[in-house]
């Protein structure tokens, strides 16, 4: 940032020290002698228009140590010995971004720099070395709490993740014990159809089996009958004839009987 020294006592009211004062507008101004500044002005005899056109402050010498950081990295810039050279180190841009640290506890020195700063309409942080570590606590502390913030959402994300994740081993366990639960009805229901069907099975089996045995037992006293018959003179003329009759009397008892069925059992 571009600095003007000049030695303000030079500035008399005449016209041509007027004339010069107007040419100073609008620049950043050093007195390096002991004039003060409201008496620069007044002695420059400048009118009410062009005074808040001149930005005019005096030299600071530092008898203390001082530096200049960069607020974002903590960096030391330049340890400057006077306010001049602080100044030439400026960059108009980055204002926001400084930070001018005073190693000593003289009040009355910080409100002097920061006065003549803004006379010089430089708007930077200007503080007490003792000050800045109480700051430096703080931004430390704010920069934690950010770090924590940043991990306490990153774990509530984390636990939103794991309770949708419990949600649906839930919700799958659920539909599998519903699965099973089916599967039991299902297994229950073939076993008894299972049985049902096996037992109808060997009953009609058994039956079958009695009905065979049945037959069985005709056909041998048939067969006994007509052995018997053979060994008696066998005759098949009378043997047919009984037959017949008996075929007869049977074919009148079954007529007797359906119609008596029918009405026991209709369909």
């Amino acid at each position: 940032m571009e600095i003007l020294k000049i030695n303000g006592a030079a500035y008399l009211q005449s016209d041509s020290a007027k004339k010069e004062a107007y040419n100073l507008s609008g620049k950043r101004i050093l007195l390096e002698d002991d004039t003060p500044v409201f008496q620069f002005i007044d002695n420059a005899g400048l009118d009410g228009n062009s005074i808040h056109k001149i930005r005019a402050a005096r030299e600071i010498l530092f008898y203390f140590n001082t530096c200049l950081k960069h607020k974002p990295t903590g960096k030391v810039l330049q340890k400057p010995t006077s306010l001049s050279e602080l100044i030439q180190r400026l960059d108009e841009a980055e204002l926001p971004d400084y930070r001018f640290v005073l190693e000593t506890e003289n009040k009355e020195v910080l409100s002097k720099i920061i006065q003549h700063l803004l006379y010089l309409d430089i708007d930077i942080e200007v503080m007490l070395k003792k000050e800045e570590a109480e700051i430096r606590k703080m931004e430390l502390f704010m920069e934690l709490a950010g770090e924590l913030g940043r991990a306490l959402e990153s774990a509530k994300s984390g636990i939103e993740q794991l309770m949708r994740y419990i949600n649906y081993i839930a919700m799958e366990k659920a539909h599998i014990e519903l699965f099973n639960h089916k599967m039991s009805i299902v297994d229950k229901k073939l076993g008894e159809f299972r049985q049902d069907f096996i037992d109808n099975l060997l009953g009609r089996l058994e039956e079958d089996s009695n009905a065979l045995e049945n037959t069985i037992s005709d056909i041998t006293q048939f067969t006994g009958a007509i052995t018997e018959a053979v060994k008696q003179d066998f005759h098949p003329g009378e043997f047919l004839d009984k037959i017949e009759k008996d075929i007869g009397l049977a074919h009148r008892s079954l007529g007797q009987m359906l119609p008596l069925k029918m009405i026991a059992r209709p369909y």
